[in-house]
This record gives C-alpha cells, sequence and structure tokens, in this order.
C-alpha cells in the first residue's frame, strides 16, 4: 500500500449550524469516501478545535479571533491535517456505510494565547472516534425505493427498454468531486478503471445533514430519472436515459436505486469550454460555426422539451450543457427544483402569476397563443413550494401545464442568457454571485465579431415583457438560417 495521499472533497455543514462534515478518501490506495464530523461543544472551550471549526465554517459570533480562523482556506488546512493524521488508524474501520468519524479536541490545557492546539498545522492534539450510525443508516436504507420502481417497462418509453447495466455503489472508486446537486463526482469502476464516469447519487450524509436535505436530494435525483425514463422522448440534445445504475443491498436482498453513471465527456460543459478559452493567454474566440451550431442545439433541445415533451427545464445555463465527444451539446440536469438567478426570467421568480385575458377562454384558447396571457404581481402571504431550492417559489409546474407559453417564455428568457454568455463569452464563476439587479447584459468590444443579427435576436430572448419575447420554433429557424449561411 502507497503512503497515504488525503484529498478532501467536500466540506458542509448541518442546518442547525452545529455541526460540519467533511467528506474526503485516499487518492493513492482506491480508498472509498469517508465521512469526518466535527461538532459544536459548549462544554470545550471556545477555542477547541470542533468548536473553531464549527464557528468559522458557519459564521458564527465569537468573543475573540482565537475562537476561530482568519478565513476559510486556514480552516481547510487545518482540517486536512487532522484528516491526515488520524487516516491510518481510523480508515479500515471508517470504511463501512455507516461509519462516521468524530474528529475532537478534549485537551483544553494546550491552546497558545492565539488560540487553537500546539502543533495545530500537524493536527496533533486532535482525537478520532469512529461511530456506527446503524439506526440511522437503516432509515437512509428505508428512504430509498427498488430499481424496479423505475423500471417497469410500461412506465417507459421504448429506448429505456435496453439493457440496465446494475453496480453495486460499493464497486466504486472517487477520483474528484464534480459540481452539482448531491454527490456528484468523476468516478470509475473498481474492475475497470480505465472507463470514466459522472456520478450522481443519494448519500448518507444527506440524513447527516437533516432529513429535509436527503428527502430533497432523493426526490430530485428520482425525479430526474423519470423524467428522462418516461416522459421526454429520445432527443440527440437531450441527456438519455441512464444505462447503468448504482445500487445498495436492503436487508431483505432488495435493490435500492442509489445513483447513476454516465459516461464522462471530456470536453466538460459549455461553461468549460467558455472558461477555458477566458483563460487561455490570448484569451481566443470560440469559432463562429461552433457558437451558431451550439446556439441552434440549444434550441432545438428546448424546444423539443416544450412542445414534443410537454415539460420544462427551469436550470438552464451553460454547466447544464455538455459537450459531447462529437462536439454536440447535451442538456442534463433534469431535476427541475432550482433555478440560478443569472439566467432566470424576471416573471418567474416567485412574484408573478399568469393568468389568461378571460377565465372563460380556457377550453377554446389557443396554448400556443402568448398574447391570450396576462401577468400580475401576487400579492398574498409568503408561498413556498421549493423549500431548498431557488426561487422558494417555484411557477413552472403550474405554468407549464396551464399556462405553458409562460414556461417557455421564461425558459427562452433563461436559453437568451445563456447564449449570450456564449457569444459574449462569459464564464459563469464571473456572474454567479451578482443578484439580478447587479447584471447587467452588454456587449462589449471583445464581441466585435458577433454578427448585430445573431446580438439582436439573443437581445429578442431577453425582453422584459414576456409577451415580447421571440418564440422556441423562430430561434430554431434563425439558427438553422445562420447554419447555412455560415
Amino acid at each position: 500500500m502507497s503512503m497515504p495521499a488525503i484529498l478532501i472533497d467536500l466540506i458542509w455543514g448541518n442546518d442547525d449550524e452545529t455541526q460540519v462534515f467533511a467528506h474526503a478518501h485516499d487518492t493513492a490506495n482506491n480508498s472509498p469516501l469517508l465521512t469526518f464530523r466535527l461538532t459544536q461543544d459548549t462544554t470545550q472551550q471556545p477555542q477547541s478545535f470542533a468548536n473553531r471549526i464549527a464557528s468559522r465554517f458557519h459564521e458564527l459570533p465569537v468573543s475573540s479571533s482565537s475562537a476561530t480562523f482568519p478565513d476559510r482556506a486556514s480552516m481547510r488546512k487545518a482540517l486536512g491535517a487532522a484528516i491526515q493524521r488520524a487516516w491510518p488508524s481510523c480508515a479500515h474501520a471508517a470504511a463501512a456505510p455507516d461509519a462516521v468519524v468524530d474528529l475532537f479536541d478534549d485537551d483544553d490545557d494546550k491552546h497558545d494565547e492565539q488560540g487553537g492546539a500546539e502543533g495545530e498545522g500537524e493536527g496533533v492534539n486532535v482525537q478520532w472516534r469512529v461511530r456506527y450510525e446503524s439506526t440511522l443508516y437503516q432509515e437512509f436504507l428505508d428512504a430509498l425505493l427498488p430499481v424496479d420502481v423505475f423500471f417497469f417497462p410500461d412506465n417507459m418509453h421504448s429506448s429505456s427498454r435496453e439493457a440496465i447495466k446494475l453496480i453495486d455503489i460499493k464497486d466504486i472508486v472517487l477520483i474528484h468531486p464534480l459540481p452539482g446537486r448531491g454527490t456528484s463526482a468523476l468516478v470509475h469502476i473498481l474492475s475497470d478503471p480505465n472507463a470514466l464516469y459522472a456520478m450522481k447519487s443519494i448519500a448518507f450524509t444527506d440524513l447527516l445533514n437533516s432529513r429535509e436535505e436527503l428527502t430533497y436530494n432523493r426526490n430530485s435525483l428520482y425525479h430526474s430519472i423519470k423524467l428522462t425514463s418516461s416522459t421526454i422522448p429520445p432527443h440527440p440534445n437531450i441527456q438519455p436515459p441512464p444505462r447503468t445504475l448504482l445500487t445498495t443491498t436492503h436487508h431483505n436482498k432488495v435493490l435500492l436505486l442509489r445513483g447513476t453513471l454516465y459516461p464522462y465527456m471530456n470536453q466538460g460543459t459549455l461553461d468549460t469550454q467558455i472558461t477555458t478559452a477566458q483563460e487561455a493567454h490570448n484569451q481566443p474566440r470560440i469559432s463562429l460555426q461552433s457558437k451558431a451550431r451550439w446556439c441552434l442545439q440549444m434550441c432545438q433541445a428546448l424546444l423539443h422539451t416544450h412542445r414534443t415533451a410537454k415539460t420544462f427545464h427551469m436550470d438552464i445555463k451553460p454547466a447544464n450543457f455538455l459537450v459531447n465527444d462529437h462536439g454536440n451539446l447535451v442538456l442534463i440536469d433534469w431535476e427541475q427544483s432550482g433555478a440560478p438567478w443569472y439566467t432566470l426570467a424576471p416573471e418567474a421568480n416567485g412574484e408573478w402569476d399568469v393568468a389568461r385575458v378571460s377565465d372563460d377562454d380556457d377550453d377554446d384558447g389557443n396554448d400556443d397563443d402568448a398574447s391570450q396571457l396576462v401577468y400580475s404581481r401576487y400579492q398574498g402571504p409568503e408561498r413556498v413550494n421549493l423549500p431548498r431550492g431557488r426561487p422558494a417559489w417555484n411557477v413552472f409546474p403550474e405554468w407549464s401545464e396551464k399556462w405553458p407559453m409562460a414556461a417557455e417564455a421564461a425558459e427562452v428568457f433563461s436559453l437568451g442568457r445563456t447564449m449570450w454568455m456564449l457569444l459574449q463569452q462569459v464564464p459563469q464563476e464571473d456572474i454567479e454571485l451578482l443578484s439580478p439587479d447587479e447584471l447587467h447584459v452588454c456587449w462589449s468590444e471583445v464581441a466585435a465579431d458577433i454578427p448585430d443579427a445573431w446580438k439582436e435576436v439573443v437581445m429578442q430572448c431577453m425582453e422584459k415583457d414576456p409577451l415580447a419575447r421571440i418564440k422556441l420554433t423562430n430561434l430554431v429557424n434563425f439558427w438553422e438560417q445562420q447554419q447555412q449561411i455560415l
């Protein structure tokens, strides 16, 4: 066995702001992912290791600087040193699926004047204890559904009835985490280290955080599987149903659905392409041919979603369009459980309602005629149907069912923002923390290569008035024409 090379994959806290968790694994020895936990303890000194970690991560008020860390970077470094020190002794015992490693410091006499333990960088005074949360783990298993629930032939479109491969999650080797909801990571299967996959899974640690977190991540993943397997007919620019499923065996031998594996795309996402270009030495421009093709494919994916599948996506952004091995876009992440502010249509922020001009027209009105719609600001009490996502009130399910053109207009806005980010070459990280009022769409000099007609059609997507926005059918026609010109 090689010397451990510990990588912290993720640090997160619980809803009560009393605990901090860390996922870590040994990259040198194909170790499983271990879970470490630090719990705030009011019976210990504020300068104890766990209390300082909790104070910094949750940004809790402290009486002195010695009761926290200067910044998150120093907190992460100290936590990494503690995990590195504990790893050789606890790794084997902590590999059980219900195991959690508690890190703590109960030696209160060795804190220096600046706070923290002497030799803190080496994690000298940090102790560890493996706890087996068997009761909670059983609750976790009880919350999962059998694989058979998702893959009865009668509930699936024909493309989903092909052979599905089942992999025990114990046979997955983590390489590094990937952005995304729940547990997302680049992995390989133990028996085939050369084939890389993107994994999305439901983790026991979701329940350690809170039951609400587990329910949210479980429902989001299961919903996306059902949507791609049963609701959305196949389309070349839309993520297909999963062909490889991750499972866990219940005590009664029932195979439970834990997650999915998709072949890893080396070219990353549309945001990867944009960011890579912007970080290059001379900031090269992505070719107009690629941009036109990608804009067309984004529009075709959304048109299929709204007009054929009769549903919506909600989370349109560059990071949710994969670039496959042929250089074509594939729309992924079908949880329908959250949207980023930087691409969300203003009328879809939960503060607006939609109705027809006349309720009497409900049966006879043309669903494709957006001019029949009227928008009004909601005046009632606070409403929440998306407690762990944003916006708190998700308008898309109701709009997609009752007023499909309102849902389409909202996604045309998101599509416009995404196309602007592509044409202007704006990385997500440059704008994702901006509020809607802080984000200003403009065309700088670096976008001088973009034809005026392209800029105009993108701006038509982002009209403040939803009724003035261009239709998806017209967008597809426009980009098909531009493809022919180029």
